[in-house]
């Protein structure tokens, strides 16, 4: 089988580039495959040489002499897709979704980057007229929703021929608008080889950020956004540090626009307890997995995404607390601390850290379940097959990707792209 395969890669900033690189070792041992990205080129030495890396622009032409057998789609919220989008609407594939919510994708390519009229064209063709009226009543503020209310899925899933999910939260909320799409949930993977091979010493790592061994390390680890509840996590961080005054927390990865996490951490007075290291190469990402005490992965609202860091950690045998919501509340108890959203959410918290703090045993004992639980479920070799498995099936499968079920005129087009793009100071980036 020759696949033809669209992801970002590093040095992309975002998750699902490390998820590729891991998978496309395991997938070749099956297929052969060719890699289609952006204008960049890749910074992992490995990948280059392994793999064929093209421009995406160039692969129409290969297409049209029939090299490809099946083309390979990863889609999640990240800019870095827009490449990625743009050909599987008119090259039928297979579509991971990493997201069951893209409404953040197609803001940010479109409103954000000066397209209202590809807004409107969106929104459109996913709710009709109601979508056009929406997306005219945001723009101008008369009207604002949360990104979650309006996934914007339709074009992508209708111009697939199958979905990949990474959970069954997810799986429903597909199959639950599009019934006749054939969907597999492959869990998200994890190369354990990656977390044995060469492991750093903790002791050294902690050294380097001034800690000690006395030192009790909360950590996250992704982006840091409003919906991780970080507001939530420092919070319940700041009281814990009465408690126990020689508390960490050591937040891996950058802040999104508009997170002032940095004046949070301020005005709660966490300037010697906090440390914010922006954004770090795999490798460090990997050298600080190796300190915490306990690590919290907050996620509400959920746009169905399946958290890369949160597997790592707990394939780490990390004890981690996690929001019980969407796919996150799929997982065994025994691997995880869940804390319902809600009223009681920073308190839960601040309990579950307390507990942590005080009893190493239970931190033990709950790492070693979470890891357990990710080398039988999320073996990177079992997800390979899975992939093969599910595009041998779709190419069998006589389904044709679904027509537009909506156009918004050209002439309506061509008003808002005329009198809406002259007003960018007016659109809510709320």
């Amino acid at each position: 089988m020759r696949i033809a395969y669209f992801s970002p890669l590093n040095p992309e900033p975002t998750g699902i580039a490390d998820y590729s690189e891991e998978l496309l070792p395991h997938l070749a041992r099956f297929a052969e495959v060719d890699l289609f990205i952006g204008d960049y080129r890749p910074s992992n030495s490995a990948v280059v040489e392994a793999f064929n890396t093209r421009n995406y622009r160039r692969f129409p032409a290969l297409q049209r002499q029939g090299r490809y057998d099946a083309c390979l789609y990863h889609m999640g919220n990240n800019p870095s897709h827009k490449a990625i989008y743009d050909t599987l609407r008119y090259y039928p594939g297979i579509t991971v979704l990493h997201d069951c919510v893209l409404y953040q994708f197609f803001r940010s390519t479109t409103l954000e980057s000066g397209d209202p009229a590809g807004y409107v064209r969106e929104m459109g063709y996913c709710y009709g007229w109601q979508g056009f009226d929406l997306a005219h009543r945001t723009m101008h503020r008369i009207h604002s929703y949360p990104d979650y209310a309006r996934p914007l899925v339709d074009r992508v899933v209708d111009a697939s021929l199958g979905i990949i999910v990474h959970s069954e939260y997810t799986r429903k909320q597909v199959a639950r608008t599009h019934p006749n799409v054939p969907i597999a949930r492959i869990n998200h993977h994890l190369s354990l080889k990656a977390l044995e091979d060469d492991p750093p010493d903790p002791g050294q790592v902690r050294a380097s950020l001034g800690l000690g061994d006395d030192h009790f390390v909360v950590a996250s680890f992704g982006h840091i956004a409003p919906v991780k509840r970080v507001d939530v996590a420092l919070r319940a961080f700041a009281r814990l540090r009465r408690e126990v005054p020689q508390a960490v927390y050591l937040l891996v990865g950058r802040a999104v626009p508009g997170c002032d996490v940095a004046g949070l951490i301020r005005e709660l007075g966490l300037e010697k307890a906090a440390i914010l290291t922006g954004h770090v190469s795999k490798d460090d990402f990997q050298r600080y997995l190796t300190i915490p005490d306990a690590c919290v992965n907050l996620r509400y609202p959920t746009a169905g995404e399946t958290s890369g860091s949160l597997i790592r950690a707990m394939g780490a045998g990390k004890p981690v607390i996690i929001s019980n919501a969407g796919a996150f509340s799929e997982l065994p108890d025994k691997a995880c601390i869940k804390v319902d959203v809600g009223p009681g959410e920073e308190d839960a918290l601040l309990s579950h850290l307390l507990a942590l703090a005080r009893d190493p045993s239970l931190r033990r004992r709950i790492g070693h379940s979470a890891r357990q639980y990710v080398q039988t479920h999320h073996r990177i070799e079992d997800s390979a097959r899975e992939y093969i498995a599910f595009i041998e099936r779709c190419l069998q499968y006589t389904r044709r990707p679904q027509p537009a079920r909506f156009t918004i005129p050209r002439p309506i087009l061509d008003f808002a792209e005329q009198v809406l793009s002259d007003t960018p100071n007016r659109i809510d980036h709320a």
